[in-house]
């Protein structure tokens, strides 16, 4: 009984920050973003205050994005290396600088709907990911040989680390 009273609650408080969301979007003719939100609510320093706290969790997002594909791909390419003039890149900082460099152009852009279509080629590369496996298992007759460990617990953290970015 108290589990229902607190997800009525929680609904209730849901609605109540949506209608009042609402109240300060309406006020001012031209408010859509967040922004406009902490402006209507708190003035110019509230505008300030979620601008700052946007750009950053973006800023943060973009870092965490860049950790955690580096992490992986030296993970799975431990001994990727580049020499260039005597100055040596390991395979964490290698896969860093690749993948700031391929995220860095899509925060230039005004309209994200292009983003879009850099994630359907991620659903595309999945399929075609699961489609190569099923033309080894089927055709090309590569199957599971018994020798090792079912589950390797050392190696959960980066196994989880590589679904878990996929999402």
């Amino acid at each position: 009984m108290v589990h229902m009273k607190d997800q009525l609650t929680d609904k209730i408080l849901s609605f109540y920050t949506g209608i009042l969301l609402r109240y300060c979007l309406d006020s001012e003719p031209g408010f859509e973003t967040y922004p406009d939100i902490g402006q209507a609510a708190f003035g110019a320093m509230g505008r300030l205050a979620i601008s700052i706290i946007l750009y950053v969790e973006l800023y943060a997002c973009c870092v965490e994005h860049i950790i955690l594909e580096s992490d992986n791909l030296s993970s799975l390419f431990p001994n990727a290396h580049l020499c260039l003039g005597g100055f040596e890149l390991k395979s964490h900082r290698l896969f860093a600088l690749m993948t700031t460099l391929a995220v860095l152009p899509t925060v230039w852009l005004r309209d994200l709907s292009v983003l879009s279509y850099i994630s359907a080629g991620g659903v595309i590369a999945s399929v075609l990911v699961v489609l190569c496996l099923f033309w080894i298992g089927l055709v090309d007759q590569v199957g599971f040989h018994s020798k090792g460990t079912t589950l390797n617990l050392t190696t959960l953290p980066v196994t989880i680390g590589l679904y878990g970015f996929c999402y």
